[in-house]
Parts: C-alpha cells; structure tokens; sequence
C-alpha cells in the first residue's frame, strides 16, 4: 500500500513538473513571436516613417517652397536694415505655405505617425529657424485665426524640447543677431541658386 502511494506520488510529481517545463516552454514560444511581432512592427513602423520624411523632404526642396523660402528671406533680410518694413500680401501668403507644411508635420507627430527623434535630426533647423523668422507674424494671425497653426506650434515646441535635452547648452535655443542673420543668409543664398536650378520664378518679381 505505501509502496503504491509512493508510486503514485513519484507519477504525480514528475507530471507537474513535466507540465511545468512545457509551460515554460509554452511562454517563452509566445514571448518570442510576441518579440517578433513587435520588433517586425516597429521596422515597419519605422520604414513608414522613412518614406513620409522623404517625400516631406522632397517637399520641402520642391520648387513651392523653395520660393517661399527664398522671398521670406529676402524680406526678412531687408527687415535687418528696416525695421519698419511690414510684409505685403504676397510674402504673408509665403509665410502662410510655410505654416502650413510645419502644420502638417506637426499633425504627423501628434498622432504617432513620425518619430520625434527623425523628425528633429531632418527638419530641426529650418523647423526652429522659421519660428524664429515668422514668430511675430504668426502670433498676429493666430490672435484673429486661433487655432489655425497650432500643430506648427506644437512641433516647435517639441523639437526644441528634445534640442535642450540633447544639447543643453545649444545656442539654437536662443539666437544671437549675428546667428539670426546667419540663417537668414543662408536661406537667401541656397534658395536663390536653388530657385535657379529649377526654374523658379524670377527674383524681381513675384
């Protein structure tokens, strides 16, 4: 009698730990498809995000707002030594093609669709330096059309939020004149031959 008890003990043991180790087994399966899944998500995700920067790219350099760029530029360099000097109809509708296309990436960002970090490493410097340009200006049309431009503000923010905590002491974070007029140059130059090369409309006129 007790040897069969202890049989029958000795079985059952050796049943829980058998279902145990299949168990094991069973998640560790699981977890690993799970890891699969995930890591094939993000690469997916990833790639998605890839192919949005660069049509966003190409975009941007397209020939649109290549002149956008150029003749805010242009104003905001004869701003330097005319204070005075108030945008005309023309160069506020450049100014409003720019918004926009911050707008849109913003909107991108909010829902998930972009990486914050990529879109910082691609568009932090024209995304920073437009704010810097047309702040005022879109302020003032935010006060009679709030929230029109809200997602550009939000981008903003959120791009130099990750400029502080990657570089803490970045003098993008607070423009000197003479860096300030620096970007202005900058983009008056590369746009001009830009607008060049791809046929632009001409510079003295819009």
């Amino acid at each position: 009698m007790l040897l069969a008890q202890t049989i029958i003990f000795g079985l059952t043991l050796i049943a829980i730990v058998w279902y145990a180790e299949i168990t094991r087994r069973m998640y560790r399966e699981i977890k690993r498809q799970a890891d699969t899944a995930l890591e094939s998500h993000k690469s997916y995700k990833l790639s998605v995000a890839a192919d949005w920067l660069l049509k966003l790219q190409q975009e941007f350099d397209g020939i649109e707002l290549t002149k956008a760029r150029f003749y805010v530029a242009q104003f905001r360099r004869q701003l330097i030594t005319n204070p005075e000097l108030a945008p005309d109809t023309a160069i506020h509708d450049l100014m409003e093609e720019l918004w926009d296309f911050f707008e849109t990436l913003g909107v991108l960002l909010k829902r998930g669709l972009l990486d914050k970090e990529l879109i910082h490493t691609q568009f932090f410097h024209w995304v920073n330096g437009y704010w810097y340009l047309t702040k005022r200006y879109l302020e003032a049309e935010r006060k009679e059309n709030d929230p029109r431009w809200k997602n550009f503000v939000y981008l903003a923010n959120e791009l130099r939020k990750i400029e502080a905590h990657q570089y803490c002491r970045s003098k993008d974070l607070e423009w000197s004149n003479s860096e300030y007029e620096e970007f202005i140059e900058q983009e008056f130059t590369s746009n001009k031959a830009a607008l060049k090369r791809l046929g632009g409309t001409p510079f003295n006129k819009l």
